[in-house]
């Protein structure tokens, strides 16, 4: 869980991409990861599809401003919904972001809001 995958990301210091997709019971525990690897590496691709993050999963979005981050994918995350993007989307203009991957995140849906 989140404490294997910290742990192995401290001795990544130059880790440049990093995917643990498909790992649905990761979910509630993405934002601590994403804390450490954006503060600890230059990484340029994150991968976080299929991890059961929801509306409820706070990501901390100043920390998606990392300048090196060119690439996120949350495909998958059916829960997300359009509330769960709502504050996200405010940060997209400050962000270096060249792919954004939310295929199949509940965004047609209710799940996470009003569509």
């Amino acid at each position: 869980g989140k404490v294997a995958v910290l742990a192995m990301l401290q001795h990544l210091p130059e880790l440049d991409a990093l995917a643990v997709s498909s790992n649905p019971g990761l979910g509630p525990h993405v934002a601590p990861i994403l804390e450490h690897v954006l503060c600890n590496t230059q990484i340029s691709s994150l991968s976080f599809g299929s991890c059961g993050i929801s509306a409820n999963v706070r990501l901390n979005l100043a920390l998606l401003r990392s300048p090196h981050l060119t690439s996120l994918d949350m495909s998958g995350n059916t829960e997300i919904g359009p509330l769960g993007l709502q504050g996200f989307t405010s940060q997209l203009p400050k962000m270096n972001l060249q792919r954004l991957n939310l295929a199949d995140c509940g965004l047609e849906s209710r799940a996470g809001g009003d569509s």
